[in-house]
């Protein structure tokens, strides 16, 4: 962090920096006002502004992210992969690159498999009635999070496997 602080070389014209400290694996480092102004003045220039996005180099990226699973409620963990992919969409974007966002709903895999087997099962044994869940129930996902919960403690290998 003491090199950081210092640095007045090439890099910058002047020290940007107020002070830089090293502090549970991290760096902070804090920039001067007059710097701050700096910079402000340069992403505010319409004619050469600091921030414009780069020309496109003619290279393309696909960033995936997010994939909420369809079964369960969204949560501050699945907001987490969310920020952090559209960040990097704007980030590729910005820099020049041709980019596709991908994000789509985890709807395959064997917690859709294992929903579905429960789901048929009591349709046929208990006459589950779908179309009287699909007016009455309003968080769908929620509901189908415990149906698969309810359906993983009651599907074993051994418990449906005939040979």
């Amino acid at each position: 962090s003491k090199q950081i602080e210092g640095n007045t070389g090439v890099l910058f014209l002047s020290n940007p920096f107020k002070k830089v400290e090293a502090a549970n694996g991290r760096i902070n480092a804090y920039l001067t006002a007059s710097y701050i102004g700096q910079i402000i003045s340069l992403i505010l220039d319409k004619n050469n502004c600091y921030l414009s996005p780069l020309p496109s180099n003619g290279e393309r990226v696909m960033v995936e992210y997010s994939q909420p699973n369809t079964h369960k409620a969204f949560h501050v963990g699945h907001m987490r992969n969310v920020a952090l992919g559209d960040c990097l969409v704007r980030l590729f974007t910005h820099c020049g690159y041709d980019t596709i966002a991908a994000n789509y709903f985890g709807d395959e895999g064997a917690h859709v498999a294992k929903c579905v087997w429960l789901l048929q099962k009591q349709v046929d044994e208990e006459k589950l009635d779908l179309d009287k869940i699909d007016k009455t129930i309003d968080n769908k996902g929620e509901w189908l999070g415990k149906k698969y919960a309810e359906a993983v403690t009651k599907l074993t290998l051994s418990t449906y496997t005939k040979f």
